[in-house]
């Protein structure tokens, strides 16, 4: 069986395509994981917040058992 080899001529338009796409999902995936970093620490700090003002409501039923 012989083997066959296929040669593909890539311009150079096609590889700086490539290498701008390649880029760009890099950049947009950095991008959403910062933002949902900063997303999820407002939220847990507002939580925080939240349960440290409102702790007189429950802390009451915190008891060591």
């Amino acid at each position: 069986m012989k083997e066959r080899f296929i040669n593909e001529e890539i311009t150079k338009a096609e590889i700086r395509s490539m290498i701008d796409s390649k880029v760009s999902d890099y950049i947009k995936e950095k991008e959403f994981e910062r933002r949902v970093r900063e997303i999820t620490s407002d939220a847990i700090e507002k939580f925080f917040k939240m349960m440290y003002t409102k702790r007189g409501f429950w802390k009451g039923e915190l008891k060591n058992v």
